[in-house]
């Protein structure tokens, strides 16, 4: 492969980045190193550099291009790891915190002077004014320092910077966002200038200025002292907040003691410890955040204080007080019997609500009995369950979270009991073994990517719905036929998209059938006629209005 070191193009809306190249006489985007683009910029030709490009690529310079829509979304950067620099458009205004994710070797990011809401400076993204640190680039190794005037240090803003050993905090910082260190897995120490007004530092660790908040535990930072497992911490006794991910990936303690100083214990605060096996919540704890303990796969029990008014724990399940919400199911945990093939549980009777992220990650369990009493499902409260194979779903519930058992990949079958008004976003996405499933009567909507990338071979939508969702059968390979109801009034243009294994459909009690291409011209055909009646109903509607 010839390396084209530097191209530049100039793109138009009728032009798109992946023909300009083409036009331009280069057959392989992987070639280039160097990128400048003018023109119009659009999601489809970031998402064209984050796919074609994302190892090869060095330097990326949008400074004079029109981006449409004016913003930089999730993910637009995801694992571009050969990115080294980037300038960025005077016409950007809104940029995701997660668009630079895991993009490991950017080093400098470059904003347009002309731009009215971003700077730069020394290679970091700033707000306009300077006063906010929004990112600094994940390529960043050693020790780094805050510039002085930095009043904020935004969310998420080194995240990832998995090089950096050290931090240092100038006197101007007074605010913090959400888990600005998420992923700095080198990280020694943060240190806060003595003279800083609002945070201080001890060993290393992070606190607000009176020690009654731990913010941040460096993520490779040495234990305070020694287990027969490893290391170990104890939260100082004046603390009253863990904050949201003061501990995340500290996968070097095995150990943590929770005072009975501490009142709040934030989201994400243990999120991704490995080496955690047991922690005990004390007395004083009022609320506990979601996602505390994800990821914490070596934790076997959680274990509650007695006389916690907030929270219990059984045989080291986390629930409320009153064991009507089960909170956390430690991922380390071996269910309360063997069947033939893995771990079960069985949900105690008085339980109404499976809390986000309730067993999220439990791969070793393979059966799940939820009892009658069970109204809500919340969003994740599955998710990841690798060796989940069988779950009962009782007449009770009526409400599944979105991405509820998403990624659940050994699932084979579900039946959804009617009692089941809303299945939200992505419930069952990612469920590879999922072949069969059937659709309460009650269901009004399937939502986005609600089904996608499963193994279903054969669906059929009951009379209640009416809308079919973006993306919900997307890559359903193995569907080869689909029953649509009249019920259903619209159909988004990629709800079947990537089904390529279709060759059967059944709309309103009419049977086509032949070659996958056949049935998506079908398909396709009456999402344009349904579209064209919504339309006419939308301005017969605006006529009654006016």
């Amino acid at each position: 492969m010839t390396a084209n070191t530097n191209v530049s193009v100039r793109l138009t809306p009728t032009l798109r980045l992946k023909q300009a190249l083409e036009k331009a006489g280069i057959k392989d985007p992987a070639s280039i190193t160097g990128l400048t683009i003018t023109g119009t910029l659009t999601e489809d030709d970031f998402s064209f550099i984050c796919e074609k490009m994302n190892e090869t690529l060095q330097k990326l310079d949008f400074g004079n291009a029109e981006v449409e829509e004016r913003k930089i979304s999730k993910d637009t950067f995801n694992r571009c790891n050969g990115l080294i620099s980037i300038t960025i458009s005077y016409t950007v205004h809104s940029i995701s915190f997660w668009a630079f994710i895991i993009c490991n070797n950017l080093s400098t990011i470059s904003v347009h002077p002309d731009n009215p809401v971003y700077a730069s400076e020394n290679g970091l993204l700033l707000s306009r004014d300077k006063t906010v640190l929004i990112y600094c680039p994940g390529g960043r190794k050693g020790a780094f320092v805050i510039p002085e005037g930095v009043v904020q240090i935004g969310t998420n803003a080194f995240s990832d910077s998995v090089g950096l050993t050290s931090i240092m905090i100038p006197k101007s910082v007074i605010d913090i966002g959400k888990e600005p260190f998420r992923n700095c897995h080198a990280l020694t120490s943060i240190t806060a200038y003595s003279v800083n007004p609002a945070f201080i530092s001890v060993n290393g660790i992070l606190f607000n200025k009176d020690k009654d908040e731990h913010v941040r535990y460096p993520a490779k930072r040495q234990g305070d002292y020694t287990t027969d497992n490893g290391e170990g911490y104890t939260v100082p006794s004046n603390v009253v907040k863990i904050r949201n991910g003061a501990f995340s990936h500290c996968t070097n303690l095995v150990s943590i003691v929770i005072p009975d100083s501490v009142k709040i214990i934030g989201e994400s605060a243990f999120e991704g410890c490995f080496g955690l096996t047991s922690i005990e919540i004390p007395k004083s704890v009022t609320e506990i955040g979601e996602d505390t303990f994800s990821y914490c796969k070596a934790l076997t029990s959680i274990e509650v204080h007695p006389k916690n008014h907030a929270y219990t724990s059984e045989n080291g399940v986390l629930f409320n007080r009153d064991k009507t919400g089960l909170i956390r199911y430690p991922e380390g945990r071996i269910g309360d019997g063997l069947t033939d093939i893995g771990d079960r549980y069985t949900v105690p009777n008085k339980v109404v609500k499976i809390s986000n992220g309730a067993f999220s990650g439990c791969k070793n369990l393979t059966s799940v009995t939820i009892p009658d009493s069970v109204v809500t499902i919340e969003e994740r409260a599955f998710e990841g369950c690798s060796g989940l194979i069988s779950v009962m779903l009782p007449d009770s519930v009526s409400e599944i979270g979105c991405c509820a058992f998403y990624n659940c990949t050994g699932l084979a079958s579900i039946i959804i009991p009617d009692s089941a008004k809303k299945i939200d976003d992505c419930a069952f996405m990612d469920c590879k073994a999922l072949t069969a499933v059937i659709l309460p009567l009650s269901l009004i909507k399937i939502n986005d990517a609600l089904f996608g990338n499963t193994g279903l071979s054969s669906i059929n939508i009951p009379d209640s719905v009416t809308e079919i969702g973006e993306m919900a059968f997307y890559d359903c390979t193995d569907l080869k036929s689909v029953t649509i109801p009249s019920s259903v009034k619209k159909i988004d243009q990629y709800a079947f998209w990537g089904c390529t294994g279709l060759s059967s459909v059944n709309i309103r009690g009419e049977i086509v059938e032949g070659s996958p291409d056949d049935i998506e011209k079908v398909i396709d055909q009456y999402i344009a006629e349904l579209d064209k009646i919504n339309d006419k109903d939308v301005s017969k509607s605006n006529e009654i209005k006016s």
